[in-house]
């Protein structure tokens, strides 16, 4: 697994950020880089994206973001690096100047940015946020919805540590936006909706979805977690199940010697042993002398030879005498 990213905290102690924050700052470092905000690429997957693709990944951001004030056009953004990158978008594509400033609460810093109601594409905006709920009439081409929804996750999503879970979710404000974005992800994914409290959550379920998700918007990293978490879990499970059936056949060997040494010592008590033919003394005397040898064992120090499942016979049939 790769390093768990390490940040600090207001009040100056390093603390370890979760798997989900880890791999938001990674989908930032790619994404700084395909708009055009930083000069070198972080991965071997990076390449410059259109125009349209980064107009789409600030709407994702912006449309599903929980504190949007739609008065003001203010957007709170408690990533830094998402911050660059939105404002770097709307200076560069949408040529806005937006205001940003820095508050605080409970040691988390925050930002909020607000851009004015002459920015370029607002209009468009505005018909994506309260008329339309297909999203698909505002991207441009094939790659647009994957800046969609790599923005929408980096505003609204989380993803769950492949050690513990495959589930990606999108924690939204109202049913209308959770079905709409639902619709829009596909039925590939097979996205589903449920409530939680006063939120509803579009989420995703199963290592394969999540994979493929994960690696439609760019998150090819997150996809190599969990490949190799899968082959762990396969692997453990295929052991565990490996020696679940040693034990049990352990376990049936030893109740099966134990039922025939018993037959043997009830045979020799009750004098009925004498009467045995010389087949099945040999085979009991074997069996009391070598209580933990298997049937191919006993089988092999049996003179003039005998299978397996003669072996098998045999002991049954003193079982059976014994009972008699």
């Amino acid at each position: 697994m790769r390093d768990t990213l390490s940040v600090t905290s207001g009040r100056g102690h390093t603390v370890k950020a979760s798997y989900s924050a880890s791999v938001k700052e990674r989908l930032c470092a790619r994404t700084a880089f395909e708009v055009g905000l930083e000069a070198v690429a972080p991965d071997a997957f990076s390449k410059r994206c259109e125009k349209c693709c980064a107009l789409a990944f600030f709407y994702g951001v912006t449309l599903f973001s929980r504190r949007l004030e739609r008065e003001t056009m203010t957007l709170s953004i408690e990533n830094e690096a998402l911050l660059e990158i939105c404002t770097y978008v709307m200076i560069h594509y949408f040529l806005a100047q937006p205001e940003v400033r820095q508050t605080e609460r409970s040691g988390k810093k925050r930002f909020e940015v607000s851009f004015g109601r002459d920015l370029v594409g607002y209009e468009l905006f505005e018909k994506l946020r309260d008329e339309e709920k297909d999203f698909a009439f505002a991207l441009e081409c094939e790659s647009c919805k994957k800046y969609f929804l790599r923005g929408a996750f980096l505003s609204a999503g989380t993803i769950s540590d492949p050690k513990s879970d495959y589930r990606i979710e999108f924690l939204l404000k109202d049913m209308k936006n959770a079905e709409a974005l639902a619709d829009f992800i596909g039925s590939e994914f097979s996205p589903r909706i449920s409530k939680r409290r006063s939120d509803c959550v579009v989420y995703i379920k199963g290592n394969e979805r999540t994979e493929s998700f994960c690696t439609f918007i760019g998150a090819e990293s997150v996809t190599l977690d969990i490949i190799e978490k899968s082959i762990e879990k396969e692997t453990m499970n295929a052991l565990n199940r490996s020696c679940n059936c040693e034990h049990a056949n352990m376990k049936r060997t030893v109740n099966a010697s134990v039922q025939i040494r018993q037959a043997i010592k009830k045979l020799r008590d009750s004098g009925k042993f004498a009467t045995l033919s010389d087949d099945l003394k040999l085979t009991a005397e074997l069996r009391e002398q070598y209580p933990e040898a298997s049937l191919s064992q006993l089988a092999t120090m049996t003179e003039g030879g005998i299978s397996r499942s003669g072996i098998n016979h045999r002991l049954k049939k003193l079982i059976e005498l014994s009972e008699e």
